[in-house]
């Protein structure tokens, strides 16, 4: 059985999301949706301070291994700018960063199975600082 293409237009701004991946856009829907939940709306003051913590097991491991194969075959000009700055774990924090326009320090903790509470403990201390 196919799942239905995940249409993440109809939640967020397009310009929000236009060369996202499908975990990025995932994620920047997600986001928008708790942030809607829990009425949080800040100032301008409070967004250079708000960061954005993702638990990741895969990421972005597909678009990593398509980048580099692709320059291993075909050298330097086979780099495909798109594939490279979605290759890298933060890729969605970022994403998420950038559609709400918080600028404090945004992570992705990668791991196992275990990488969504580690993200949760993170933001954790962080509150706490």
């Amino acid at each position: 059985m196919f799942r239905k293409p995940f249409k993440a237009e109809k939640h967020v701004s397009v310009r929000a999301i236009r060369k996202a991946t499908d975990a990025s856009r995932y994620a920047v829907v997600a986001a928008q949706r708790c942030l809607e939940d829990a009425v949080f709306a800040p100032d301008a003051e409070e967004r250079l301070s708000t960061c954005v913590i993702i638990g990741t097991c895969f990421g972005c491991s597909a678009y990593y291994l398509k980048f580099h194969e692709s320059v291993l075959r075909r050298g330097p000009r086979g780099a495909n700018a798109i594939l490279f700055t979605e290759s890298v774990f933060n890729a969605a924090a970022g994403h998420v960063s950038m559609a709400n326009s918080l600028h404090g320090a945004s992570l992705a903790v990668a791991g196992g199975e275990e990488a969504g509470l580690s993200a949760v403990l993170t933001a954790y201390d962080r509150i706490r600082i």
